[in-house]
């Protein structure tokens, strides 16, 4: 993955990769791609996805830290699609 610096010095992610992610993610488990999609698109605190998925926060905590985990990985390490 190629993480660019911005104008502000913060690391931008290539938006179609995170997309691919995420589809991946989806088909592996829906749960986490939906908990990622409320927290990074949504703009959810932690608190909020844990009152909306009816989860507690220290489960919604862990599934969170899993699922920032799993893109990481596979924002790293792309499929490549050709």
């Amino acid at each position: 993955m190629e993480l660019k610096p911005d104008i502000d010095g913060e690391q931008r992610v290539d938006l179609m990769l995170l997309e691919s992610a995420l589809l991946r993610l989806g088909a592996i488990d829906p749960a986490l791609s939906e908990l990622v999609e409320m927290r990074y698109y949504g703009g959810m605190a932690l608190g909020d996805v844990a009152q909306v998925t009816g989860c507690s926060e220290a489960t919604v905590k862990r599934r969170w830290r899993a699922a920032r985990d799993w893109l990481m990985d596979a924002l790293e390490n792309p499929i490549d699609a050709a």
